[in-house]
């Protein structure tokens, strides 16, 4: 654990701690203190300029076109999304940092270090928790979850979810 001064039982790469860790973050997301609105608010993505996102979006579209993909529909997708979908994101307080190393399971679930909280889309916090949940060593095994992991914690998350992570827009 990367706070052993804190005590509590930390991750040990378990179906119910997976899931535990879906609703933590389903829970975080629901709710709205009042002092989520003192958080910095990114309602885009945060990118610098063209120079940085160009050389993601080539090695997605390679990683696409080995799959099968025509490389002008990725490149089409990725752009429609960040033009369109991200307008409609719901944000709500969001850890983007929410991986096993940050998070206890008992005696209740925790996260800890929450200095990268802000106001984003929650979908945000999905996916950094998609690529980074078992990303710290020891606590986490370092790698990407499994497909069983990710439908526990995507089960865990939806299970007290009162708001969807997309609303689209009347046309």
């Amino acid at each position: 654990m990367v706070y052993p001064f804190v005590s509590g039982t930390g991750y040990h790469v378990t179906k119910v701690q997976i899931a535990d860790a879906g609703r933590l973050l389903g829970r975080m997301h629901a709710a709205a203190p009042p002092e989520a609105s003192a958080l910095a608010t990114y309602a885009e993505p945060v990118v610098w300029d063209a120079g940085w996102i160009e050389p993601h979006l080539a090695s997605a579209e390679n990683a696409m076109t080995i799959a099968g993909a025509d490389k002008r529909s990725v490149r089409t997708l990725a752009r429609l999304a960040v033009a369109e979908l991200l307008k409609e994101l719901p944000l709500a307080g969001c850890s983007f940092d929410f991986k096993a190393s940050n998070l206890l399971f008992s005696p209740k679930r925790t996260l800890l270090d929450p200095d990268h909280a802000a106001r984003m889309p929650r979908l945000y916090d999905l996916v950094v928790a998609l690529l980074l949940f078992h990303s710290d060593l020891p606590a986490a095994p370092g790698r990407l979850w499994t497909t069983v992991e990710w439908r526990a914690f995507l089960r865990g998350l939806w299970q007290d979810q009162q708001v969807p992570l997309w609303t689209p827009t009347e046309a």
